[in-house]
């Protein structure tokens, strides 16, 4: 199953419509459908952690990992990996940026995100 497949299949599971989930992450509800599709792969990191968040998932969960494939010596894994603490990065810049009352609210986004995380279940990494 690829990632858009998933998104789909969680959102259809709690009885989400495209225009609802987008609406909770920011996105218009084609970009929904694209990303559900395919016809757009590369779901922006911020976007793909609200998608999760929205779908009371991990990112993790969402990830087809067969979409990955092996670079020379470098397994799929890892090249996820190396997109994570590129986009991590980029984070860590955006958040430098922040005013104190943007911090609370990235805060209060990032408490949210954990607390939809099953109980017991570790950090993706």
């Amino acid at each position: 199953m690829t990632t858009g497949e998933k998104i789909k299949a969680r959102r259809l599971e709690l009885g989400l419509t495209a225009e609802e989930l987008g609406k909770k992450v920011g996105v218009t509800k084609s970009t929904i459908g694209r990303y559900e599709s395919g016809t757009i792969a590369k779901i922006p990191y911020l976007t793909f952690v609200s998608i999760a968040a929205a779908l009371q998932t991990s990112a993790d969960e969402l990830i087809s990992k067969e979409e990955f494939e092996p670079i020379g010596n470098v397994d799929g894994l890892e090249v996820m990996n190396m997109a994570f603490d590129d986009a991590t990065e980029k984070l860590r810049n955006k958040i430098r940026q922040m005013t104190p009352g943007e911090l609370d609210r990235m805060n209060d986004f990032a408490q949210g995100i954990l607390a939809a995380r099953p109980e017991g279940e570790p950090p993706s990494r």
